[in-house]
């Protein structure tokens, strides 16, 4: 498999042993995966940015209540349309942008650290009666600040190659 990006070694395998019908019954399977992944996390997602950022935002404004006198639901069905649009386009910049210098493992991989970092302020909510919501914050903060400077900015040097200057430099600066 030399040669091969390790994000194809599952097709590259029956092809090797000259199994064409194989390696094709695994892509469309792959990419039947990959498509429905796409459509329901971009629905997930836009129903999440519909019920928690638009309908609260309408909801706390007398004017655009009054003015959908309690009607939301063409607010609701627009937003959701826009969110998939806005999330859609996002996610077409991004592969245009950085997902060709990385493979899979690696995106996924910052991926889940940054959803990892949760975990803490997750538990501690459940079992920490003595935590407070400054403290998780703060924690999140300074976990969002590290997985940044430690995963993203190294991620996105060959992209952006004037990030270079933060890997050289040290934060703010401050050579080690």
């Amino acid at each position: 498999a030399s040669g091969i990006d390790a994000d194809y070694y599952i097709l590259d395998i029956p092809l090797h042993f000259n199994h064409e019908a194989l390696a094709l019954f695994v892509f469309i399977g792959g990419y039947a995966a990959a498509t429905s992944m796409i459509i329901v996390e971009t629905i997930a997602l836009s129903t999440m940015f519909s019920n928690h950022l638009v309908l609260p935002m309408l909801l706390a404004n007398a004017k655009l209540n009054n003015l959908f006198k309690g009607n939301f639901s063409n607010v609701i069905i627009h937003s959701r349309r826009i969110g998939i649009v806005v999330i859609l386009s996002a996610s077409y910049l991004y592969y245009h942008l950085l997902s060709k210098n990385y493979s899979l493992v690696s995106i996924g991989l910052i991926s889940f650290v940054s959803v990892a970092q949760l975990m803490p302020a997750i538990i501690g909510g459940i079992f920490w009666k003595k935590g407070n919501k400054l403290g998780a914050l703060l924690g999140l903060s300074a976990g969002f600040l590290i997985w940044v400077y430690t995963l993203v900015i190294p991620s996105l040097l060959n992209s952006f190659p004037i990030l270079s200057q933060i890997s050289k430099a040290g934060m703010f600066g401050f050579e080690g």
